[in-house]
């Protein structure tokens, strides 16, 4: 018989969950929003990256956490992260201002979203993989690129399949895409 885990956590205004899973791990942000990881005993604050707050967003089994934090500054922007092994890393963007990370697999590969212009609202799905941080929109040829824009990434498996967000862009169609790597 497989013992399932509850881990109550802190009552706090506004709390918000997003993500529970197998190794036993919480995550959550609140109040001036702080990530933090809890093995049902102790509750570890991740931090920021020089901003105000962080959000995290998932969390693997390894206890690698994605999600999004301030970086201080004037405009105090998020970049999107990943937590491992007690160091919260900034993973920058895809030629854009913000960045969050979303999902993370086994190896520690992200996915999410970016927002490329200051002014107007142009967010594209990214991948973080290999060190460097990618917009989805560039990894496709260019014939189907003109075809649609692939906006967020919302989940990342094992042998790197995402599963992205985006629209068709000659009926502005919300669609589902999935992307395997070659």
């Amino acid at each position: 018989m497989q013992r399932k885990v509850v881990v109550i956590l802190p009552e706090r205004r506004d709390d918000e969950v997003h993500a529970l899973f197998h190794s036993g791990y919480a995550e959550t942000a609140s109040g001036d929003p702080h990530a933090f990881i809890t093995n049902g005993t102790t509750m570890t604050d991740l931090g920021t990256l020089g901003g105000t707050g962080s959000e995290g967003y998932a969390i693997n089994a390894s206890g690698q956490v994605t999600g999004q934090a301030g970086t201080g500054g004037t405009e105090d922007f998020s970049h999107a992260f990943l937590y491992s092994n007690g160091v919260m890393t900034d993973l920058g963007t895809a030629g854009g201002y913000s960045s969050g990370g979303v999902a993370i697999n086994s190896s520690g590969q992200v996915t999410g979203s970016n927002l490329t212009q200051n002014t107007g609202y142009a967010e594209h799905a990214i991948v973080y993989t290999g060190g460097a941080m990618k917009d989805l929109n560039s990894l496709i040829p260019p014939e189907q690129a003109a075809k649609f824009t692939l906006i967020e990434g919302v989940a990342i498996n094992d042998n790197g399949q995402i599963l992205v967000s985006g629209v068709i862009n000659s009926s502005n169609a919300n669609r589902v895409f999935l992307l395997t790597p070659r």
